[in-house]
């Protein structure tokens, strides 16, 4: 008995025909050959439907971020490329507007220390109605802009009354930046004028102008403002009552967080850079964020000073009156001082000027540029608005090249002094020689404004 792959034969099973003479083989027939190619073909399209069913290109967009990914079967890696595209803005153009980029490219990994933001003026005479615009500006002059507010941006009715904003006179230009903080990408707009003044908060990323609610001179009149460091989350207002001032942290609504401190009637303050502690005055005090005292600090002898910028990390510029005439600044005594942060004896900047009745002998600032020390005077006097300090205490007109108005500091970054002068902001070396426009005056416009650097 047979089983398996031998059932079915036996004796009775039929016998196998007889192969014919000259017949192929199976594997020689021109039918199995197609047949193999066709198969092989079929093979090698379905190898092919695998491989590219298994490579997908995903692309996701989200907002403005698009993310491209690559997922190659039967392995487990995975390559992954991400793109940030922004969205590009809107750029002013015309005839009193300078060139700038749009502030989508802005590096904000570069902003911060000699990162200036101006404010523009293109209204080209009486009943001008140009749009004023913001810019930040890098040490090198390349401009972005941030914005453009609305002509007449908070001023009352009755000061459009000459069209033109202007300077000086008249109608005013309004959204003067008063402060501003480049680790929150926020600077503080003052608006308005008179018993109107309000300020703003201009977001520098996105262009958004936001009004500060509440009654932020709850105390009394206002005697200044700013942005708390080092992000600008808060402000810090400075209010007047009965010639005694308070300096008050507010929060964004308007809302008072905490008095910081008490002043007299020459108030003043100054962050310190990681916002931790800040000097104040009068009198002058080192204090924390929360208002604690860590030391009274020196003035110079028989004067009042406030806190004017950082000389170096441990040194404050301090402007001083006698104390004589100190609720009158006009016909006090004057001068500029260094102050030490750890409590030592403030030092003379500036020789001590003799009473006077006008502003023509005494300085409000001062910056180390190199090795030179200019001191800018507080009248404007043409060209010769600064002045250098030399080691052996004479002074010496500073004179800007190509300058025919008023000169005004802004700040020192790199070894050049900035400056606003005819419109255009400037910075220049040493010698007040080498200029390079930052912010140009085009056309008719009137140009620079106003400017808060960062220091």
């Amino acid at each position: 008995m047979n089983s398996g792959d031998d059932a079915g034969a036996g004796p009775n099973a039929p016998e196998a025909a007889p192969a014919q003479e000259g017949a192929r083989p199976w594997w020689r027939s021109p039918w199995t050959w197609a047949a193999g190619a066709g198969l092989i073909v079929l093979i090698g399209m379905g190898t092919w439907l695998l491989l590219t069913h298994n490579e997908k290109k995903i692309v996701t967009v989200t907002g403005t971020t698009t993310t491209s990914s690559t997922s190659e079967a039967p392995t487990t890696s995975r390559a992954t490329t991400t793109t940030t595209t922004l969205v590009p803005t809107k750029v002013t153009t015309g005839p009193t507007y300078p060139s700038a980029l749009g502030r989508n490219l802005i590096p904000w990994e570069k902003v911060g220390a000699g990162w200036t933001v101006v404010l523009y003026n293109p209204c080209s005479g009486p009943g001008g109605k140009e749009d004023p615009v913001y810019y930040l500006v890098d040490p090198d002059g390349t401009r972005y802009e941030i914005t453009t507010v609305p002509f007449g941006f908070g001023l009352p009715s009755y000061e459009l009354a000459a069209g033109c904003l202007t300077k000086g006179g008249g109608a005013q230009i309004s959204g003067l930046v008063l402060d501003w903080a480049p680790a929150g990408a926020v600077a503080l707009l003052s608006t308005g004028c008179c018993d109107e003044v309000n300020v703003h908060l201009l977001d520098v990323r996105t262009g958004g102008v936001t009004k500060v609610g509440g009654n932020l001179n709850q105390y009394g009149g206002a005697c200044g403002s700013g942005l708390t460091r080092p992000t600008g989350q808060q402000l810090i207002v400075c209010n007047e009552q009965n010639t005694h001032g308070f300096l008050t942290r507010y929060d964004r609504e308007g809302h008072p967080r905490l008095v910081l401190a008490h002043v007299g009637d020459l108030p003043s303050w100054l962050y310190q850079p990681d916002g931790v502690r800040l000097v104040v005055g009068t009198p002058l005090r080192l204090i924390r964020n929360d208002g604690t005292v860590v030391r009274q600090l020196a003035s110079l002898p028989g004067y009042d000073c406030v806190a004017v910028r950082w000389w170096d990390p441990a040194t404050v510029l301090v402007r001083c009156y006698s104390h004589a005439t100190a609720t009158s600044p006009a016909a006090s005594r004057t001068a500029l001082g260094l102050v030490p942060l750890d409590g030592r004896a403030a030092h003379f900047l500036t020789p001590p000027t003799t009473a006077c009745s006008t502003e023509s002998c005494r300085y409000r600032n001062a910056w180390r540029v190199g090795t030179v020390t200019v001191l800018q005077r507080y009248e404007d006097r043409g060209p010769q608005s600064l002045d250098v300090l030399h080691d052996d205490g004479s002074i010496s007109p500073f004179t800007i090249a190509g300058a025919t108005g008023g000169v005004g500091g802004v700040g020192e970054h790199g070894g050049r002094l900035l400056v606003v002068h005819d419109g255009e902001l400037v910075s220049v070396d040493a010698t007040g020689g080498n200029p390079r426009v930052l912010v140009p005056r085009v056309g008719s416009a009137q140009g620079v404004a106003n400017a808060s650097f960062a220091e």
